[in-house]
């Protein structure tokens, strides 16, 4: 899965797109997927803190992962 098919699967789920941030990790309160030296990280952001955070070598990885977090989150939903 590329950049834009997690876009797509993203829309398709109803995930409200306030609920993640796909560029720098600034969006407070937000899931976040970046490329960071190299390696593509996965983590929640809250208040300036990442928790949860998982680091893969290949974005495919971590596009599923990301994928697989915001989707199992119910408060990620569009209302």
């Amino acid at each position: 899965m590329n950049r834009n098919d997690l876009l797509a699967r993203l829309d398709e789920a109803s995930i409200d797109p306030r609920s993640y941030d796909l560029v720098e990790g600034g969006k407070p309160e937000s899931y976040v997927l970046r490329l960071r030296d190299g390696r593509w990280e996965v983590f929640y952001s809250e208040r300036g803190l990442q928790s949860g955070l998982r680091s893969f070598d290949h974005e495919v990885e971590a596009n599923m992962h990301f994928f697989n977090l915001v989707s199992t989150d119910p408060t990620t939903r569009c209302t």
